[in-house]
């Protein structure tokens, strides 16, 4: 029996995969839970619909992604930290830091997870980040300054 898979199945499938199944394994198993649905034609043509409409949004997302890394390698970031004498910060600037810094830079869209930050940093000065989301990366430059106040 050809059943679509809504959801990830260990060892049949991905979501969205047209599979070929036991018959009493989709009527027992798949479709009570509401895993899988019988691969009607209306069933598959609305599959392939779908399946296309998010392709098309993701290189849409993509995209827009894309010009936004672009604007973002461009833009001044700086943040302000106590430091001491020498250069070094009192307090170790991570992740949240540079979310915060970038946003208040006007780009609101990035989370921690697509900063690529291998330690947080200890002084003060120009450093370069790697910010990633799936296949799209970009460096962009963070300025750490001495606060006044």
């Amino acid at each position: 029996m050809e059943v679509i898979l809504l959801q990830d199945v260990p060892n049949i499938g991905l979501k969205d995969d047209v599979k070929n199944v036991k018959d009493g394994f989709a009527r027992n198993f798949l479709f009570p839970k509401g895993i899988a649905e019988l691969a009607t034609p209306q069933a598959l043509k609305a599959h392939w619909e779908r399946k296309t409409q998010a392709a098309a949004a993701r290189n849409e997302e993509e995209m827009l992604l894309r010009m936004a890394f672009l604007e973002l390698k461009d833009a001044p970031i700086e943040i302000r930290a106590k430091t001491t004498e020498k250069g070094g910060l009192f307090k170790k600037i991570g992740k949240k830091e540079i979310i915060d810094a970038v946003a208040k830079a006007g780009f609101s869209a990035l989370n921690e997870n697509d900063i690529v930050l291998k330690e947080s940093i200890k002084t003060a000065g120009e450093h370069a980040i790697t910010i990633q989301r799936g296949d799209i990366s970009t460096t962009i430059k963070v300025n750490i300054v001495k606060d006044e106040a």
